[in-house]
């Protein structure tokens, strides 16, 4: 698994002007490792995560709690980015997979236990 230049999956985030550490769940990491192998056995793809606790995002985001990932999805067809995120899903039951590919390039997982 690649991560691009600038992931950070343990740190210091600032969030609304504050300062707070954080770091990528085991959940979290678990998932984006499993996707990386199944996406590398079926696929001869690496999967390379774009974004942990850094960036801007919602104000209410995952990321800021090491409680998400976006994994990038152009190298993947339509066909083989659906099958991975089913997969995914049914493989990590307290993990939403959400499709952004369309507004944001990218596969997102974040844990949510029900």
């Amino acid at each position: 698994m690649k991560f691009k230049t600038g992931v950070v999956v343990n740190g210091v985030v600032i969030v609304q002007g504050k300062e707070r550490h954080a770091a990528l769940c085991q959940v979290i990491l678990d998932a984006a490792k499993e996707f990386d192998r199944e996406s590398q056995r079926k696929y001869g793809i690496e999967a390379v995560i774009t974004s942990g606790i850094e960036g801007t995002h919602k104000e209410n985001s995952k990321h800021y709690q090491g409680e998400a990932v976006d994994l990038r999805s152009r190298e993947y067809t339509e066909e083989q980015a659906v099958y991975l995120m089913t997969w995914i899903k049914n493989r990590f039951p307290s993990c939403d997979v959400v499709d952004e590919r369309e507004t944001a390039s990218h596969i997102h997982i974040e844990y949510d236990p029900k």
